[in-house]
């Protein structure tokens, strides 16, 4: 990805401006590859005299490089000196070094630009694996730390690998005093002893573990070090975090396949992050198997441990139904995003989740073969105050041939929801697939649009529609008319994703 760089490390051949033709600027000798070859600047004084000079402000330039693309900003800043210099700060924080000869052309290009380089470096991401590091490599690294004052987010690939060639490299990142974010995957034992010691106050930290097959390792002496600064956690593949000290500033946590992960009590997070605000826990295989037979004790635990102090209210949680149910959290939930589908076998704590939690926004999912869509009406509490809601219907492998669409027309006439999104999911890796026949050919030749007018004259509050049929979509929205009617009228892909942007309607990915 830093290849590019050795078109600014030597002396490029020069180019000059042929005359103006047609409103535009041509060079007489265009770059085969600009990745082998930089562009001589032009001087103002050489410009043709009608040729506009430079008026935008600097800070605007620096902006207006965000949205470009690697090939693109480096074309941008071979053009002139006010360019270049405005692209160094978005070109040293893009790529990933792989490899020896990336990061030389990368440490190359940061020691001739130098002290604006560093200046602006504020995110390195490193993926060496388990490819071998010579002395070199490793002297140059800790000098990049020592000299890279404001780096502020560091990703490391197979970090414990990469910590493995030289007691030296972890020393380094160690010394760093501006890392603010901090991802780690991969990690196992040299993670965690850099971790505990580092000498940064970090706000985000992901860490990755290795996996079942390294052991489970408690996250909690790599935590606590920063339990004065830390806003966001995400662990993932670690043991159930074991600690013990407050998170004050803690908004967002995320517990995904963590080992034991169901033992977490709810008077333990209350406890732990009294701000927290995102709440995210998922479970591997093994524990979600195992959990069925604790539920009710874990929840009746939950209910009796809880303390007179009031839990503030969760912007999101993201969770699956047992967990929902054996945590019993007090407390009201802006966005809720039920994990795993919804079964007939857990159907009945779905419904107590959402009396308890009362979500404004609702995702879930359901598969028809394990639960029956016409008893969904009967799940959800008619108390509920739903402005936004989302549903997956996976109906493959089912005995129904048409989506229970009558159902769903009925669900809506208890809510006043006003952004629906319907998905229907059907998991066809060919067509010689085992779904039932009949239900494709439904699928194919559903009218959208129609189904879409028909939800909407039985719920007069819907602004917006979305119908995704096997990762094809349609959106339908809302327009006023001059008589102060509105009409449901069918938008594109981007005018969609920007009214979705804006209600942060974001799509979940199902596992």
């Amino acid at each position: 990805m830093f290849d590019f760089l050795l078109s600014f490390s030597r002396p490029p051949p020069p180019r000059y401006y042929s005359a103006r033709k047609e409103s535009s600027i041509q060079y007489s000798m265009p770059p085969r590859n600009l990745y082998d070859e930089g562009l001589m600047p032009i001087p103002m004084e050489k410009w043709p005299h009608d040729y506009p000079r430079m008026r935008l402000n600097f800070d605007i330039l620096t902006v207006l490089m965000v949205f470009l693309l690697q090939a693109e900003l480096l074309a941008l800043m071979s053009t002139c000196r006010t360019l270049r210099l405005a692209g160094i700060r978005r070109l040293v924080n893009i790529g990933t070094i792989i490899d020896d000869r990336r990061f030389h052309s990368f440490m190359q290009y940061m020691h001739e630009n130098r002290p604006s380089s560093y200046f602006h470096l504020k995110c390195l991401k490193i993926d060496i694996g388990r490819r071998s590091l010579p002395n070199k490599w490793v002297d140059d690294f800790v000098k990049l730390m020592r000299e890279a004052r404001f780096l502020s987010s560091l990703t490391l690939i197979h970090s414990e690998d990469f910590l493995r060639w030289d007691p030296k490299l972890a020393e380094a990142i160690i010394g760093v005093k501006s890392l603010k974010e901090l991802i780690v995957s991969d990690a196992a034992v040299l993670t965690y002893q850099m971790g505990g010691k580092l000498r940064s106050s970090l706000e985000k930290l992901t860490i990755n573990h290795m996996g079942p097959g390294y052991g489970h390792m408690d996250p909690s002496p790599f935590v606590s070090h920063c339990q004065d600064t830390l806003e966001e956690l995400h662990l993932s593949l670690c043991d159930r975090p074991s600690m013990t000290m407050s998170f004050p500033r803690l908004r967002t946590l995320e517990i995904e396949a963590c080992c034991r992960s169901h033992h977490i009590h709810t008077d333990e997070i209350l406890g732990l992050f009294p701000n927290l605000r995102n709440l995210t826990i998922t479970m591997i295989e093994d524990d979600y198997g195992g959990l069925h037979p604790l539920v009710e004790g874990l929840r009746e635990m939950n209910i009796a441990s809880r303390s007179d102090k009031p839990w503030p209210n969760l912007d999101e949680v993201v969770a699956d139904v047992l967990s929902l149910y054996s945590l019993a959290l007090p407390s009201r939930v802006h966005r809720l995003v039920v994990y795993r589908a919804v079964t007939e076998e857990n159907a009945a704590k779905f419904a107590v989740v959402l009396e308890e939690l009362r979500p404004t926004w609702l995702m879930f999912k359901t598969t028809l073969r394990e639960f029956d869509f016409r008893d969904l009406p009967g799940l959800l509490p008619r108390t509920l105050d739903l402005t936004h809601l989302s549903i997956t219907v996976d109906p493959t492998d089912s005995n129904i041939e048409t989506p229970e669409f009558d159902t769903l027309l009925v669900l809506l006439r208890s809510f006043q929801v006003r952004y629906l999104d319907i998905r229907i999911h059907v998991w066809l890796r060919s067509h010689k697939s085992n779904g039932p026949r009949n239900l494709k050919i439904f699928l194919n030749n559903l009218d959208r649009e129609k189904l879409a007018a028909r939800i909407a004259d039985i719920n007069p509050s819907l602004e917006f529609i979305s119908i995704e049929v096997i990762d094809s979509a349609s959106y339908f929205q809302k327009s006023s008319q001059p008589d102060e009617s509105s009409v449901l009228r069918a938008i594109g892909a981007s005018a969609a994703q920007k009214v979705m942007r804006e209600e942060s309607f974001r799509p979940i990915i199902w596992c």
